[in-house]
């Protein structure tokens, strides 16, 4: 008779490394990546069930990921903790009625694992109690003391890299992680946990194409594994504001002393406005008005570097990121010449890419139409964006 076993994904963390990007929900082939991992145990005959921790507020958007695709087996959403230990140690006691024999533990943020890793681990577990895959390591390793002096040459031969998933006895690792969320220390995975409290664990070759995103460069190598090419997005957005008296002008989220001001219910920045729609309609996200209309008070006054991050997430949420961006400002008067630099910079972080990718010129209308009267200000933006996974 088969033995009963679960999978527990985790992904709950904060994707702090690829800059706050929720890198589960980064889309490869316009499906997020999660679902790719989750389909991996799914059609493996030797899990039952799968369990997968989320980010404590991210439930909804969690449910509506999994529930985008169909699956064989059952998928429970479990709220995560503030480490991966506290989410797989939640993720346990959410199965612990269920009284699984085995449990396989994953990273979600690993979605090119494959059935022979699974099995070969699970194969393990039954013999062993505790199984994790290992790779051997390339480059050499070095101790080095805190002033970055090298002081040690270890064997390499010795050491090996390990990965998910790391299969155990329920019952065994169940008990570890119980005892392990009352000792005060902190641990980097479960086989840790596991031999510190219960006994050995046993490893079995991974698979070097079983890498974790944790870094943007690493979604670069699923371009290859998950299939697929970059693909290539153009925006185009413009905006215009009447001026009106005042004592400053905000472009691209830089005040810039002048006679005159934007009209606008927000601050009137309309370079960061063509931006946002530059920004949009590359992805197909109608447009700022749509987003943030200017009925809503929410938005009276607000800065538009709000407005900017705000879509500046939903790019990265579909998956992409920006290539480079190209703007105009029309503008009579004041001269923009020394504020450039600043306005770039401030949009550079804003929209989380290097200064050099990031270009604005400033131009007048040789005193033609209302720009060139100085009764209005005129923004011109393109966006080349590409996609961040395949």
């Amino acid at each position: 008779m088969k033995q009963t076993s679960f999978a527990l994904i985790t992904a709950a963390g904060s994707s702090s490394r690829m800059g706050g990007n929720k890198k589960e929900f980064i889309h490869f082939n316009q499906k997020p990546l999660i679902l790719y991992t989750i389909a991996a145990f799914d059609k493996s005959d030797i899990i039952d069930s799968i369990y997968i921790t989320y980010t404590p507020g991210k439930k909804k958007e969690f449910n509506d990921i999994i529930a985008s695709e169909v699956f064989c087996k059952p998928v429970i959403p479990v709220e995560g903790g503030k480490t991966r230990q506290q989410s797989v140690y939640n993720g346990l006691l959410a199965m612990r009625n269920a009284k699984p024999e085995y449990v396989l533990i994953h990273d979600g943020a690993r979605p090119a694992v494959t059935e022979t890793v699974i099995e070969d681990v699970y194969n393990s577990v039954i013999l062993n109690n505790a199984c994790a895959p290992v790779t051997h390591l390339i480059d050499s390793i070095k101790i080095i003391d805190s002033s970055g002096i090298i002081t040690g040459h270890p064997d390499r031969n010795s050491y090996r890299a390990i990965q998910t998933p790391q299969g155990f006895d329920f019952k065994k690792i169940l008990k570890a992680h119980i005892i392990a969320s009352d000792d005060n220390r902190g641990y980097t995975d479960d086989t840790e946990i596991y031999s510190r409290y219960i006994g050995t664990v046993s490893t079995v070759d991974g698979d070097e194409n079983n890498r974790k995103i944790t870094y943007k460069n690493d979604l670069d190598f699923f371009k290859a594994k998950l299939g697929g090419g970059s693909m290539l997005r153009i925006g185009q957005g413009y905006d215009i504001h009447r001026l009106e008296k005042g004592n400053s002008i905000f472009l691209g989220g830089v005040a810039v002393p002048a006679e005159k001001k934007a009209t606008a219910h927000s601050d009137g920045d309309v370079l960061i406005h063509a931006v946002i729609d530059s920004l949009l309609g590359a992805v197909a996200e109608k447009d700022i008005g749509a987003h943030f209309p200017p009925s809503d008070p929410a938005y009276k006054n607000i800065s538009s570097r709000i407005l900017l991050k705000k879509v500046v997430s939903i790019i990265k949420s579909k998956g992409f990121y920006i290539s480079n961006l190209d703007s105009t400002i029309i503008l009579e008067t004041p001269k923009l010449r020394n504020y450039i630099g600043s306005i770039r910079k401030s949009l550079s972080e804003d929209l989380e890419t290097d200064i050099e990718l990031i270009s604005v010129k400033a131009k007048t209308k040789e005193q033609c139409d209302a720009a060139g009267r100085g009764e209005a200000i005129e923004a011109f933006s393109t966006v080349l964006l590409q996609s961040a996974g395949v």
